[in-house]
């Protein structure tokens, strides 16, 4: 008979030890862990954990899904851009076809080319030769990231564009 009691007193500190310290998951470690958990609290700090992850993973997404509508604007707005780069670029490919034709016909009606013809000549060649440049960057599956070198290449080629045609206008009234 005495080795009932002192068996309870060996397995009462270690049933009471397994309720407090015992793992947050009772379907491991039983009913009595489980019981010590609900007890001491263990269960809510761990929902309560886990609830601020979930919220922290919530805004961590809300951040990411703005980033990425802001990333897609910017990107619609730069291949517009391109877009209308590329439709500037066929105006000027037609207005150097213009020149080049009207530089013709005034060479048929003189005869002869004069130096300052020549360098008009010159310049329209190299106008074209940048233009064709241009245009196959522009149609280059990589020009989304070259945007501002070649904006800044249109802009050269549209000046000097603007420049021939002026050339050509004063050589033609002389």
């Amino acid at each position: 008979m005495r080795i009932v009691p002192f068996f309870l007193l060996l397995t009462i500190p270690t049933v009471l030890t397994g309720c407090v310290s015992g793992p947050p998951d009772a379907r491991n470690d039983g009913f009595l862990a489980g019981m010590g958990q609900l007890a001491s609290g263990g269960y809510q700090r761990q929902t309560e954990a886990q609830q601020a992850q979930l919220d922290m993973q919530k805004v961590k997404q809300v951040e990411a899904q703005t980033k990425l509508a802001q990333a897609q604007a910017t990107l619609a707005q730069e291949r517009g851009s391109l877009d209308a780069l590329r439709s500037d670029t066929s105006r000027m490919d037609q207005k150097l076809k213009a020149l080049r034709a009207r530089l013709d016909r005034m060479r048929a009606a003189n005869g002869v080319l004069s130096d300052k013809d020549r360098q008009l000549m010159n310049g329209l060649t190299e106008a074209k030769l940048h233009l064709d440049d241009l245009k196959l960057k522009l149609q280059s599956p990589g020009a989304d990231g070259e945007y501002d070198d070649v904006k800044g290449q249109h802009d050269k080629l549209q000046a000097s564009i603007a420049v021939l045609s002026q050339q050509l206008t004063e050589s033609s009234a002389q």
